[in-house]
Parts: structure tokens; C-alpha cells; sequence
């Protein structure tokens, strides 16, 4: 099978890095390994700090079962001996899902080929609120100043540095967002296919250059009275 672009989330537990991850979970990195040398990109979920970037881009870039000490025969060795093409360049990416990447998205960015804004962490971390709890999911709100602003960041600091940044998540496939979004500079979405049509029919209809002002307004607002009403702007 014939692998496109896409991001491999490598999904770890709160406070545990990929690598660490992996170490209790062989049969699955096993899997994720042959894979990574396939495909065309690869991400880096839950970026954090400086340390953690450190320690796992070279397992993510090199062969990363070889590196763990898990499998002695490297996914690449494999390949090659099935005579699989695969990109030994493979770029590198990472997902700004909580507050800490999204602040450092410079150092980040510098360092990375790409960068993924992951929305539903990225909202749930900054505001402190699980949304599978029924007790506080309504609480959850991706317009809140403090996730926009976030997210505004993360894009000026992927066009200054001429980065590409793409969001996924909720806020991804909503066409009540996608408008916002565009504003802002996103020119990447993944979403469930489902979505697509509606969303694509904002892009259509959609004039970025008069969005831009309207969205740069709108992450300056405090009230979420403020914001829905630049955002009805935005959308009519």
C-alpha cells in the first residue's frame, strides 16, 4: 500500500515522554516503526520544552527501535531488503497541543520542518477542563481569548518563519470556524472527511485579505459578547 502525507501521532500518557512510551509498548512501536520509514512526514505529539524536543527528535529521525535497543533488526533494514521505497529524509513535525509548545513555537519552529496545531488538547490544557467530564465540558469553549491568542501565535510565528502550520481537531471541521481560521493565516486543515464540504464551502466564498483584519480584531477582545459578535462579522 501506497502511503501518503500524514502525521503519526506517537500518543504517550500525561507526563511521559514518546521514548519512555515506547519502552512498555514494544509490539506497537514495532508497527509504528515499519511504518514511520514509509511515509512522507512524521510528527512529534505533545511538544513541551527544549529537553523533550532534545530527546526525541534523533528517535523519531533515526531508526528509532535500533536507538531504543528493542528489535535488533531496524525497520529500515527491513525495508530495504523487501526493496520498499521509502524517504530516509523523512521530515520531522511536531503537534502544539498544550500552552508551553504554542508559547514556544519560535524555538519549535526553527528546529521543525511543521508544525500541527491540535485543538481539543490544545483548548482542554490551556483551560484546564476535561471534555469527556459532563460536570465541566460545557466550559469548553475553542473561542475563549486565551486558546485564539494561542493560536494566533503559533501561525504568525509559522509565516514569519516561513513554516508550514496546520490545524486539526474540532476547530478544524467546524465551518463556523473555518473563516476565523483563514484570517488568522491557517492555510492547512485535517478533519474527518465528513466535514469537508461544508468547510470547503467557506474557503470558497472567502476573501482572506478582508478576513485578516476582522480575525486580528478579534484576538485583541476579551468578551466572549465581543468575540461573537466579530466572529457573526466574520461569517456574514
Amino acid at each position: 500500500m501506497q502511503l501518503g502525507t500524514f502525521a503519526l501521532l506517537l500518543l504517550a500518557t500525561l507526563g511521559q515522554t514518546v521514548p519512555d512510551f515506547a519502552k512498555n509498548k514494544k509490539d506497537l512501536f514495532r508497527y509504528f516503526d515499519t511504518e514511520l520509514k514509509r511515509i512522507e512526514q512524521s510528527c512529534l505529539s505533545h511538544l513541551s520544552t527544549k529537553e523533550a524536543w532534545e530527546k526525541e527528535r534523533p528517535v523519531m529521525r533515526q531508526q528509532f527501535m535500533e536507538m531504543m535497543g528493542l528489535w535488533p533488526l531496524p525497520a529500515k533494514t527491513e525495508l530495504k531488503a523487501e526493496k520498499i521505497k521509502f524517504d530516509p529524509a523523512t521530515p520531522i513535525g511536531g503537534m502544539i497541543e498544550i500552552p508551553s509548545a504554542a508559547l514556544a513555537a519560535e524555538w519549535f519552529a526553527r528546529r521543525l520542518d511543521f508544525l500541527s496545531i491540535g485543538t481539543n488538547d490544545l483548548i482542554q490544557y490551556t483551560l484546564a477542563i476535561d471534555r469527556t467530564d459532563d460536570a465541566v465540558a460545557h466550559l469548553y469553549d475553542p473561542l475563549n481569548p486565551g486558546v485564539i491568542q494561542l493560536i494566533a501565535h503559533t501561525l504568525k510565528v509559522g509565516r514569519r518563519l516561513r513554516k508550514p502550520v496546520s490545524v486539526c481537531g474540532e476547530m478544524a471541521g467546524d465551518p463556523t470556524l473555518t473563516r476565523l481560521l483563514l484570517g488568522l493565516g491557517l492555510r492547512g486543515f485535517s478533519m474527518h472527511p465528513a466535514h469537508i464540504l461544508a468547510v470547503k464551502q467557506q474557503v470558497l466564498r472567502s476573501q482572506t485579505d478582508s478576513l485578516e483584519p476582522l480575525a486580528v480584531k478579534l484576538t485583541r477582545q476579551g468578551s466572549p459578547d465581543k468575540i461573537q459578535a466579530l466572529l457573526n462579522r466574520i461569517n456574514a
